[in-house]
């Protein structure tokens, strides 16, 4: 039985900002309207954290609902699920070797803290140690964010190549095709991710200071931390959707505006 199989194509920095920008507004001619809103974030932003390839599978019935185009889906079978179940299960392994990545090289940073701190018999409020050690911490987790998001669009590709009709090596091999020509559009996303991430939590910290110095109200020194709280996980679900989002325009699934080339414009056969 023959599958045919759209060469990935290369998004660009247009077609990342267009995912985007619908994850930040949920406006997408492809899809139902409202289907993508971030008043759906509560839907969303666990169902793709936690069951990417579930939520890849969403997105491809929602797309055929919309019927703007027409593809071959074979979610109909056993196979396609098997392979959605094997990317469920590789997704956690990366995760679970992120967090151990991460845990070990803090505990690394925490003992050359700990010996320094011993040397330097002070006070340890606002030291040079302590001050290194935090920006080591917080480093390190940002490179974590940055792996999962590669991770995530890694695993979202590789269950679109399922769907569509690939099996084993030649979905792996879909996905490592895809993830490297979309290298610059995810750099991207991770770099304005950071940026708008370290700025949140930066007004985060004055403000606190402020509250806690009284210059607030009692009611709005209580309110403002769940308002932070509100904005982290809007960017988070926007952030989330536009790595799914840019996956699907990537495997052929939506335009997102992105023109096909004419090594792309036509699919693979895959016997």
């Amino acid at each position: 039985m023959s599958a045919y199989l759209p060469f990935p194509r290369f998004i660009g920095i247009g077609g990342s900002l267009k995912a985007l920008l619908t994850g930040l507004t949920g406006s997408c001619s492809e899809l139902p309207r409202f289907s993508v809103s971030p008043l759906l974030l509560v839907l969303w932003l666990p169902l793709i954290a936690l069951l990417p390839p579930l939520a890849m599978l969403m997105l491809v019935k929602l797309q055929a609902k919309q019927g703007q185009r027409s593809f071959y889906l074979k979610a109909m079978g056993s196979a396609p699920y098997l392979s959605l179940l094997s990317a469920e299960l590789l997704y956690f392994i990366f995760l679970y070797l992120i967090y151990a990545g991460v845990g070990f090289f803090t505990q690394q940073a925490l003992a050359d803290y700990l010996q320094t701190a011993a040397e330097h018999q002070v006070l340890q409020i606002g030291t040079p140690e302590q001050l290194a050690y935090a920006q080591h911490v917080v480093r390190y987790w940002q490179c974590a964010g940055g792996a999962v998001c590669f991770v995530l669009y890694f695993i979202a590709s590789l269950s679109l190549s399922a769907l569509l009709g690939a099996h084993g090596v030649q979905s792996l091999q879909l996905a490592c095709l895809s993830l490297i020509k979309n290298l610059p559009a995810l750099l991207l996303l991770i770099l304005i991710a950071i940026t708008v991430g370290s700025l949140i939590e930066h007004y985060f910290a004055s403000v606190k200071i402020a509250a806690l110095q009284g210059r607030f109200h009692d009611e709005f020194v209580t309110l403002f931390p769940y308002v932070f709280i509100v904005l982290r996980l809007y960017v988070l679900h926007a952030l989330a959707l536009a790595l799914c989002l840019s996956a699907a325009a990537a495997a052929g699934v939506l335009h997102l505006s992105v023109k096909r080339s004419s090594l792309e414009s036509g699919p693979t056969d895959v016997a």
